[in-house]
């Protein structure tokens, strides 16, 4: 395997910053010497972008998020009555037939 390719994989966490001390010096210290490394990871920071940091929610956002959550639920609940109005209907249907057949 080529030493390279090993230092290339660790190129995006390098640029994440997740590096450990070590790994992240064994890395610099191959770029000294490496031009073809130096120029991958150049176009490895030229391409990702930072992470865009999440704005802090609106005021009335809690407040619709928990109204929607509110609906989303009486609306399962609606769906779970019907389908066990629909279930006990299928049983009923059932057992008359099975009623009808023994006699």
């Amino acid at each position: 395997m080529n030493i390279c390719n090993l230092y290339r994989d660790l190129m995006p966490l390098s640029v994440d910053g997740v590096l450990s001390s070590d790994t992240r010096l064994a890395l610099k210290e191959h770029l000294r010497s490496c031009e073809s490394c130096r120029a991958y990871l150049a176009r490895i920071r030229r391409t990702r972008s930072p992470l865009i940091p999440t704005p802090p929610p609106r005021r009335g956002d809690y407040a619709m998020l928990k109204e929607r959550l509110r609906r989303h639920r009486r609306s399962c609940n609606r769906l779970a009555s019907g389908l066990m109005l629909g279930a006990v209907g299928l049983q009923a249907v059932a057992l008359a037939l099975l009623l009808r057949k023994s006699r």
